[in-house]
């Protein structure tokens, strides 16, 4: 499988948000800092991360020694009957579940920044690949992502997530990009904490982000040995996944109640949730799942869509899906549907395939129906031989529409609309609708009656999605990461692909390395990684050590003990040192 044939296969809708991974961009920093995490994550988590880990490294096509192709990572999981496309940056959290639904892994290209190695809350390349990836390689986990991508995928989202969303978007790119100034991110912070303020209720949404943070983010699982780490957030972290398994961090029981716990992207969690096996997080995402709107339907599932004020599909008895922009409904005292409102465009569809659809501005009220039984009806289901005696007559015929609520629809019957055998919705000319109380609403004069008198689910977004056309999905206002390159920074990689080059080819000699030590004390004195870079190269290629080469206890001593680096980096620096071959 390739990348073009992986993103050749899903809807418009969401190949906007696939981009290409141009090789080329990365520089030799970005793969010495790939390298050092790699190196942490497979020291560290051939203990404490699930059996699968480094089966799964391996077998989801990523290296250590430099970043990954996302095309050979798309061959590899087509092994398992997934995919992956690269994206750019912190794409809509609906766009990405519906990768997943997909089976498709999306890839943020970027590369974090040497500055933010231990952690970046932007997306980048180590977390989706290095994180995501390599659990995959489990059957019983992907089938747990896939299952909770369905499920996500159908929940009700608000106007107010969206808002959210493109703040906490704008926040994490602006932090990712060397160029950004205080002020602007300080900005971002306020704009952030504005949209969090604005947040009126808990939305399906907000839920379901809870319950990925809480497992496939930063999920443990315990195994009969110990806990293991599974959580993607935790897996691309080398500053948290080493210190989220001391006693400092409170271990909670995996249940629904994680749901109800929100969180902090820019801060360590306080506490972690903790399943027994795989077994017990599907069983988790079914008890959830109970509670959704998309499950419930009804009242509740009505009153959802309407809160949330945003595109939502309802779904009729009759099989009828309605979706938009839910304005308004009312119902009878059994609890049945008797009238239905929608704002702007509306969507008919079937089985998730549009049969007909209503656009913005034909109508000041927006598309709207009668709903419930005609007088006579006997079912929700209106079959082809009982036009006749509801007095539905033939297409061309006036007709009068007597609806037990009261509601009153006359006109010119156009067009009947038919799914196995049963009766959807009708096309009437030159309609006129009447209230219960004798008021007539203002229609269109080319009406469209849908049939049902039950909402048996609610869910979130359209129907037929890709001919729905552009909605709230959200949308990708900004890129994250440095858009050029100084000199200085040219230059800077140049010595890092020099000593990168020492590692590749058996030829180099250590005078070469020596000369780019030279020039990394007088220019880069505070260049940790590249410090640990040279001292591994020396030790393992030319058997030269700190305690017997001058030039590397130099490196030592002004580099990596260089006192501009903060508490973060002198932890790096420590457990990269660790790493280093011992000295004979």
């Amino acid at each position: 499988m390739t990348v073009e044939s992986s993103a050749s296969s899903l809807p418009k809708y969401l190949q906007v948000y696939c981009s290409e991974q141009d090789y080329s961009l990365y520089t030799p920093r970005d793969h010495a800092a790939w390298r050092y995490i790699m190196r942490q994550n497979r020291a560290f988590f051939q203990k404490h991360a699930v059996h699968i880990y480094l089966e799964g490294l391996k077998k989801t096509g990523i290296p250590i020694n430099r970043i990954p192709r996302i095309s050979d990572m798309d061959t590899c999981l087509g092994e398992f009957g997934w995919g992956a496309v690269p994206v750019s940056g912190f794409i809509p959290p609906s766009a990405f579940l519906d990768f997943q639904a997909r089976r498709i892994l999306p890839i943020a290209t970027q590369m974090r920044r040497v500055e933010n190695i231990a952690y970046t809350p932007a997306p980048d390349i180590v977390h989706e690949a290095a994180g995501h990836a390599p659990i995959i390689a489990d059957k019983h986990y992907r089938q747990y992502l896939a299952n909770y991508a369905a499920v996500a995928q159908k929940t009700i989202m608000s106007r107010e997530d969206l808002e959210v969303y493109e703040a906490i978007r704008r926040l994490s790119d602006i932090k990712e990009n060397p160029a950004t100034s205080q002020a602007e991110i300080d900005q971002a912070n306020i704009e952030l904490d504005k949209a969090y303020s604005n947040l009126s209720f808990t939305s399906e949404a907000t839920k379901v982000g809870r319950m990925a943070w809480w497992t496939v983010e930063y999920g443990l699982i315990q195994t009969a040995e110990e806990l293991k780490i599974f959580g993607a957030g935790l897996l691309s972290s080398v500053g948290e996944s080493q210190f989220c398994l001391s006693s400092q961090i409170k271990k909670v029981p995996m249940s629904l109640d994680c749901v109800n716990v929100g969180y902090d992207i820019t801060k360590p969690q306080p506490q972690l949730f903790v399943a027994q096996s795989w077994e017990h997080l599907s069983a988790v995402l079914q008890e959830f799942s109970n509670t959704l709107s998309f499950t419930i339907g009804g009242k509740y599932g009505l009153d959802m869509a309407i809160r949330a004020e945003t595109v939502n599909t309802v779904v009729l008895d009759t099989g009828v899906e309605i979706s938009g922009y839910l304005k308004s409904y009312e119902l009878d005292q059994n609890g049945h549907l008797t009238f239905i409102e929608y704002d702007g465009a509306t969507q008919l569809s079937c089985e998730g395939e549009e049969i007909a659809r209503r656009d913005p501005g034909t109508s000041r009220a927006g598309a709207s129906s009668p709903l419930g039984r005609l007088h006579g009806q006997e079912s929700a289901l209106i079959q082809k031989h009982h036009t006749q005696t509801l007095g539905l007559g033939n297409v061309g015929d006036a007709v009068d529409l007597m609806y037990v609520s009261g509601y009153r629809v006359v006109g010119k019957l156009e067009r009947m609309h038919w799914h196995h055998d049963h009766l959807m919705f009708l096309d009437i000319s030159q309609a006129k609708c009447m209230t219960p109380q004798g008021t007539e609403l203002d229609i269109v004069r080319n009406y469209r009656v849908a049939f049902g008198e039950k909402a048996t689910s609610v869910y979130g977004g359209a129907s037929s999605r890709d001919s729905f056309g552009d909605y709230d999905m959200g949308k990708a206002s900004t890129n994250p990461g440095p858009t050029s390159l100084s000199d200085r920074d040219h230059w800077l990689g140049d010595i890092y692909q020099s000593v990168r080059s020492t590692r590749e080819n058996v030829n180099s000699k250590f005078s070469t390395l020596e000369i780019k030590c030279k020039t990394v004390l007088e220019e880069f004195p505070t260049e940790w990684l590249l410090g640990l870079e040279i001292i591994e190269a020396a030790q393992q290629f030319f058997g030269k050590h700190p305690s017997d080469t001058p030039i590397l206890k130099d490196i030592q001593n002004v580099v990596l003990a260089n006192t501009d680096h903060n508490t973060t980096n002198r932890e790096l620096i420590r457990r990269g040192l660790e790493l280093l071959p011992v000295p004979d």
